[in-house]
């Protein structure tokens, strides 16, 4: 029995489901500390009648061995669709791209709350709700943290730069690391 990879990318929670011919293009981007994104192309034909707004919500992609012994899955990613288009056909269905984002991040990129100040590294760590993972490499700036004009996003970059942290989500969470982890998932 041959071997092969089988890709599952779910739309809108679950409302479309798109396997290997079906998905035009895939392309996943991981960049430390900005959220992971993904675009997905594809095509429907005239017998589904999806717009673009049915796709809002939960996004994800799987990959799988689809062997009959083997059966191994990975999630490549999780997210929520962000955007996309439509495009309507001559001869009818529709091409669409659909773009989505690591939840976590996403909602960090897109808050600019009011002024959060902070006595502490460790207090604006905290009004973040970030993990830290490491010890700093840098001595923290002690006359406290101010957002100036940021989203939650860059100020959580700017506080990992000056302690000498990257920023990555992982495992649910927004964590500041000082070294990468090479444990095996």
């Amino acid at each position: 029995h041959p071997v092969g990879v089988l890709i599952t990318a779910s739309l809108g929670g679950g409302r479309l489901l798109l396997r290997n011919r079906e998905i035009e293009h895939l392309e996943i981007t991981s960049r430390l500390g900005e959220p992971h994104r993904a675009v997905i192309r594809f095509d429907l034909d005239t017998n589904r009648s999806e717009n673009l707004q049915d796709f809002h919500g939960a996004f994800s992609v799987e990959i799988a061995d689809d062997s009959i012994l083997g059966g191994a899955k990975a999630v490549l990613f999780e997210g929520v669709m962000t955007g996309g288009t439509q495009d309507h056909q001559l001869r009818g269905g529709s091409r669409y791209e659909v773009l989505a984002s690591s939840r976590l991040l996403f909602e960090m990129e897109r808050s600019r709350r009011a002024t959060l100040f902070a006595t502490s590294f460790d207090d604006a760590v905290k009004g973040l709700k970030l993990t830290v993972i490491g010890a700093p490499r840098f001595k923290v700036p002690a006359n406290g943290y101010r957002m100036f004009g940021e989203t939650r996003l860059e100020f959580a970059r700017r506080l990992g730069d000056d302690a000498g942290f990257f920023l990555i989500e992982r495992d649910g969470q927004a964590q500041l690391r000082s070294e990468f982890d090479d444990a095996r998932r």
